[in-house]
């Protein structure tokens, strides 16, 4: 039944029986198509248009956050990446938000990033919380100082979040899992980068 909710696919479908039903019939029953039966085929048509658009479920919640953060840290916007996270919000290295946020302000200082391409692996509800497992192509900017030691990354992450009382979802712990397929944490990418950036 979610379907419904999160694709437009299945009320199209719905819409193409309903045509073809109105043709067969037009054969048998009816001796011409009625106007009525056109609208029936419309009404099916943008009715499930516009329930995917206007009704966005919590799968569809969760994406848009995880899309909105990795864009965020794509275009070095971490007051965006503020509006993503909760305000308890800690992960292994980072206590807090605005540890979070100072570290995120201070390494985006150096160019790092040109481009993120995003790939949602699962997403998994369990009201009020929710986890997120994603990767990220991270692309580095030819002018910043990473560049030279890697044009590029896959960093696989997990985000833990929590649903918020207006129906929104934020981000309340985010890790890091792998790199280029090896386990690795935060504290080896701080690391890491303090080598290549300081």
């Amino acid at each position: 039944m979610m379907y419904i909710y999160e694709h437009t696919w299945p009320g199209l479908i719905l819409a193409a029986i309903a045509f073809l039903i109105i043709i067969w019939s037009n054969q048998f029953v009816f001796p011409k198509i009625k106007l009525w039966q056109w609208l029936l085929v419309l009404i099916v048509a943008f009715g499930s248009v516009a329930i995917d658009y206007f009704i966005q479920t919590d799968n569809e919640k969760i994406r848009a956050v995880t899309t909105k953060i990795v864009k965020a840290a794509q275009n070095e916007d971490v007051d965006t990446i503020g509006n993503c996270i909760t305000d308890d919000y800690h992960d292994s290295i980072n206590e807090n938000k605005t540890a979070f946020l100072d570290r995120a302000r201070s390494r985006f200082s150096d160019n790092i990033i040109e481009k993120n391409v995003l790939s949602i692996i699962s997403v998994d509800i369990h009201n009020p919380s929710a986890s997120s497992i994603f990767t990220v192509r991270v692309l580095f900017d030819p002018r910043g100082p990473v560049y030279d030691y890697q044009k590029q990354m896959i960093f696989k992450l997990e985000a833990r979040l929590t649903k918020q009382t207006d129906g929104s979802w934020l981000i309340s712990r985010l890790e890091v899992m792998e790199v280029d397929m090896h386990p690795i944490n935060w504290s080896n990418i701080i690391n890491s980068l303090s080598e290549v950036i300081d």
